[in-house]
Formats: C-alpha cells, sequence, structure tokens
C-alpha cells in the first residue's frame, strides 16, 4: 500500500486513511478551482501638458468693430456722475447750481453716444446717475433756495431803492433852498429851474431814478413840497415827502401814490436817512 505524508504535521500516514494519526486533520485535500483574475486595462498614457490644455480657454471669434469692456471710452459718463453727487453739498453754496446743469448734459450726450456707438462709449450707468443726481439738485434744491432767497432779494432791492430815493429827495431839497436863497429871490423852482441852476445834474429832470418817482409842488410861491414814490410795489413800499413849510420827512405806505401832510413823520433814527443827512 501506498503512503501519504500530512500535510499539517508531515507524519507519514497510508493513502487510504482519511485524517492524520496524530493531528487528526483531513489528509487528502481537494484543491480549489481557480477563478480567473479580472481584466485591469493599462493604463492609457498622458502627457504632462494635458491639464493645462485641458483648462484653457476656448477662442471664440467677435464680431468685426467688437471692443472689450475694459477699453470703451467712459469719460464724459464719469464725468457727469462726478458733476452730480459734488453738486448735492455745493448747492447750498450755489456753486452746485452751476455744476449740476453741466452735469446733467454731459450725462444726456454720453447716453446717447452709448445707444449709438456700444462698441466704443461705455459708462452708461454712470451717465444716468449723474443725470439723476443732477437733476435731483437741480429740479428740488434750486426751488427750496429760490424760495428763500427771492423774498429777500426783493426785499434787499427795496431797501436800497428807498434809500437811493432819499438820497435823491435830500438833493433836491437841498438844492430847492439854495434856489430860494440865491436865483429864485425867495420864490420855489421847478426841476428844470435846478437844473439850469446846475443845483442838480440833467438826469434829475427824467424825475425816475431806481424805481421811484419825483415831484416837486409848491403850495404857493414860498412853500416847497418834494415827493418821491414807488413805481411798483416790487421796486418800493413807502413813499416820501419834504418840505420846506415844516422841514419835516414824512414817510407811509401810500400804495404807490405821494404822501401828503397827513402821513406821520419819519423817524430820524432809520438806517436809511439819519439826521445828520438831513441838516444843510
Amino acid at each position: 500500500m501506498s503512503s501519504i505524508k500530512c500535510p499539517h504535521c508531515s507524519l507519514t500516514n497510508w493513502s487510504s486513511d482519511e485524517t492524520c494519526k496524530r493531528c487528526k486533520q483531513p489528509l487528502h485535500i481537494r484543491p480549489q478551482q481557480q477563478q480567473p483574475e479580472p481584466f485591469t486595462p493599462a493604463p492609457q498614457y498622458q502627457p504632462q501638458y494635458q491639464q493645462s490644455y485641458s483648462t484653457a480657454p476656448v477662442y471664440q471669434p467677435q464680431p468685426y468693430g467688437y471692443q472689450s469692456q475694459q477699453h470703451l471710452k467712459t469719460g464724459l459718463a464719469l464725468a457727469s456722475m462726478i458733476l452730480g453727487i459734488v453738486s448735492l453739498p455745493t448747492s447750498f453754496f450755489l456753486l452746485g447750481l452751476l455744476l449740476a446743469p453741466i452735469g446733467f448734459v454731459l450725462g444726456i450726450v454720453s447716453v446717447v453716444k452709448a445707444n449709438k456707438h456700444p462698441n466704443v462709449f461705455g459708462g452708461k450707468g454712470f451717465a444716468i446717475a449723474g443725470i439723476a443726481t443732477s437733476a435731483f439738485t437741480f429740479f428740488l434744491i434750486v426751488p427750496i433756495i429760490a424760495a428763500i432767497a427771492i423774498p429777500n432779494l426783493l426785499a434787499a432791492r427795496r431797501f436800497a431803492n428807498e434809500a437811493s430815493a432819499l438820497k435823491t429827495l435830500n438833493t433836491m431839497y437841498a438844492a430847492e433852498v439854495t434856489y430860494q436863497a440865491t436865483t429864485g429871490n425867495g420864490e420855489c423852482g421847478d426841476i428844470n429851474a435846478l437844473v439850469t441852476s446846475q443845483l442838480v445834474p440833467a438826469e434829475f429832470a427824467k424825475l425816475e431814478r431806481n424805481g421811484y418817482k419825483f415831484k416837486i409842488e409848491m403850495s404857493d410861491k414860498l412853500n416847497c413840497e418834494v415827493h418821491a414814490a414807488p413805481i411798483s410795489t416790487s421796486t418800493g413800499v413807502r413813499s416820501f415827502m419834504l418840505s420846506t413849510y415844516d422841514d419835516t420827512l414824512r414817510a407811509a405806505d401810500k400804495k404807490g401814490s405821494f404822501a401828503t401832510y397827513s402821513d406821520p413823520p419819519m423817524p430820524y433814527d432809520e438806517p436809511v436817512f439819519s439826521e445828520k443827512s438831513r441838516r444843510y
């Protein structure tokens, strides 16, 4: 009979035995059926520049006349926006009233050029912002400033006209007093007589100066009255009167009519006509 060694403990046993006499392990081990290994394809060769090549931008042809956004002209649009923004805080110093129309016009011109030539001119958003801020300054701030400034300007103009009228009245009254004491031999003279005597300038013959009209009246040969009244309510408010009868300056709001003896005397502490300027 043939023998066989135990694959576990190397003891020689009869080939007819199923287990080893020493380790009791099976002597006959059936070989397992080998499974074919799965097919693994060989790695393909990849060049080193493949990654950079795959991420490179793809060239796309542009139409004729195309220009990049970075090269569009935006000077007018930026100037419009800057002028519009600057005009807001400077409007109260009257500088913004000059900058706002310029920014508004530049913004409109920039928008028109951007619409006609979009491949050359850009910055349409800047231009619209400049138009909006300039319009806000000009159409909102200007009426507010005008509502505050115009009444003050008109009041200052009326005050200046009253001061000029009193100065002219004072000159004409002084000329009447001088004329009575010299050429007139105690009698009053009209405006032509005063101009001929070179006691008043020739332009006084018009009897209108700086929004006021003037008049010389003679209640009698010895009493002369010099009057001044505003031509309209926008040029002045009060009417004035000086007479050689009482040497008193009278002033009142006569709605454009001349003052009379019934009107109250004007105080000497008036800023436009002090006591010092009334004495000769």
